[in-house]
């Protein structure tokens, strides 16, 4: 998922399991320290909108994010204002994200932070609609 659709972008198949990725490396385990070998493949670029709209999806209670630091782009591909989830995840603890979610309406549950370390959870703000 991205922010654009309709271009070819590369693809990293990495042989750990969970390490796949647009990005060379977080799929190669460089950005964990490690040194892995990765197939680099073509794919094409969809947005989240795109991607609900094909399937005929109206409503979204869960956006959950797990795509190797590519939940910024992908989260630009998505109308909040139309679909309005009731809670997103997103991997990480990444400040683009954060600011990006507040400024449309949503805040950080404070409460799972100390459980989940790996994960941020946000909620739309009480009596406040995502920003159109």
């Amino acid at each position: 998922m991205t922010d654009h659709s309709g271009t070819e972008e590369a693809f990293y198949r990495s042989q750990s399991v969970g390490l796949s990725s647009a990005d060379r490396s977080r799929a190669d385990g460089t950005h964990f320290g490690g040194s892995l070998d990765v197939e680099e493949t073509r794919v094409p670029s969809t947005t989240l909108d795109d991607l609900l709209a094909r399937e005929g999806i109206e409503t979204i209670d869960l956006l959950a994010l797990d795509i190797e630091g590519h939940e910024f782009n992908a989260l630009r591909g998505i109308d909040l204002a139309r679909f309005q989830p009731q809670l997103v995840v997103s991997e990480g603890r990444r400040r683009d994200v954060s600011t990006y979610l507040h400024e449309q309406g949503y805040e950080v549950i404070e409460r799972y932070l100390r459980f989940d370390f790996v994960n941020t959870y946000y909620q739309r703000r009480a009596g406040r609609a995502v920003v159109p």
